[in-house]
């Protein structure tokens, strides 16, 4: 069985590569499936159902598990003891777009002091891809202690280095999801976006906090504001010191 839960066309050549029993697209049953009005993983549990039985397709959670296969991120990047991840880019970002998802530089800048402050014996670990290194390079400059990998990482090694973490602090990005699906505390900072519908979700419900400030004018994407802000106040406001306080009740220690 071959199963293709991405609702656009990225996949369908290789689908239609794929030799299987029977296929499930979610493009074709779209049509059967309600619009999206919760999150998005309870809608493509719907999808799911088409193809196993249905008590099974709805208790379906994210899961992601590291290769057995030996990738030494930690001896290749010099990794070891405790460590948090840090992704401060996001796909915005990444297309040289108005940040409106990002979370301010000088917040990050101020979290990873925080961050020494209160766990000193923690590494900090910055990662990302290519396209958003000037930007977390601009974030690394402030501290020397930091080990900044963005632009360093397969995706492999991504997976491994946030697996062992003792928690992630991002925005609204893929590598939250990815720890999510890992199993990893993850510390998500949400603004225009909406947590109800794209947060990272996991069986272990107990290792995710989302943040935000729940202002009248949030979430705003897919709405003509997200087009018009210049200020993102809804990012603005979030405060370094409930990352941190959050990475104390989550965090693996």
């Amino acid at each position: 069985m071959a199963v293709d839960l991405e609702t656009g066309t990225d996949f369908l050549p290789l689908m239609a590569r794929i030799i299987a029993h029977k296929k499930v697209i979610a493009r074709d049953v779209l049509k059967d499936v309600p619009p999206m009005a919760t999150h998005a993983v309870s809608y493509l549990r719907q999808v799911l159902s088409f193809c196993v039985p249905q008590e099974l397709a709805l208790s379906a959670c994210p899961t992601l598990v590291v290769s057995d296969e030996s990738i030494n991120s930690f001896e290749r990047f010099g990794i070891h003891g405790n460590y948090c991840v840090l992704h401060p880019g996001n796909s915005l970002v990444a297309r040289n777009k108005p940040a409106l998802r990002s979370w301010p530089i000088k917040h990050w800048r101020t979290l990873i002091g925080l961050l020494s402050e209160y766990f000193p014996d923690l590494q900090v670990v910055l990662v990302g891809e290519p396209k958003e290194m000037s930007y977390v390079d601009s974030i690394a400059a402030a501290s020397p202690r930091i080990l900044n990998l963005c632009g360093h990482t397969s995706l492999p090694e991504l997976m491994e280095i946030i697996s062992k973490a003792n928690f992630l602090v991002s925005s609204d990005t893929g590598p939250s999801h990815l720890a999510a699906a890992l199993g990893t505390p993850v510390i998500s900072l949400f603004g225009p976006t909406d947590p109800e519908l794209t947060g990272p979700l996991s069986c272990k419900k107990d290792r995710i906090t989302v943040l935000r400030t729940n202002l009248s004018c949030s979430p705003c994407i897919n709405h003509p504001d997200f087009d018009t802000c210049r200020s993102a106040r809804c990012m603005e406001y979030l405060n370094p010191n409930q990352v941190v306080n959050a990475a104390s009740t989550i965090g693996r220690f």
